[in-house]
């Protein structure tokens, strides 16, 4: 049986996040749950670029939760659903 440690390192190496010589690089680093990196950092304007109406930075976590973190502000601004008309027939159809 492969020690847990030694199957953890192997795949690091597959994945090329760490070596021997070198230790963790930066992709691993940016993949950890805590970094010293400085993040993301978000600004939705208004009319103008100095009007700021909504602003978030994430830093020092993992990229993959400050990339969830920045989607989920985009969807709240950005996405929308649409109802385009409703048809009184037989059934009742709403487009989204």
């Amino acid at each position: 049986m492969i020690p847990l440690f030694e199957l953890c390192n192997r795949v690091l190496k597959t994945l090329n996040l760490y070596s021997d010589r070198e230790g963790y690089k930066h992709a691993a680093e940016l993949l950890a749950d805590e970094n010293t990196f400085p993040g993301i950092d978000i600004a939705r304007f208004g009319e103008d670029i100095s009007i700021i109406l909504k602003r978030a930075t994430f830093e020092h976590e993992s990229v993959l939760a400050e990339l969830e973190k920045a989607v989920e502000i985009y969807r709240d601004y950005y996405q929308y659903e649409e109802i385009r008309g409703m048809d009184n027939g037989r059934g009742t159809k709403y487009h989204l």
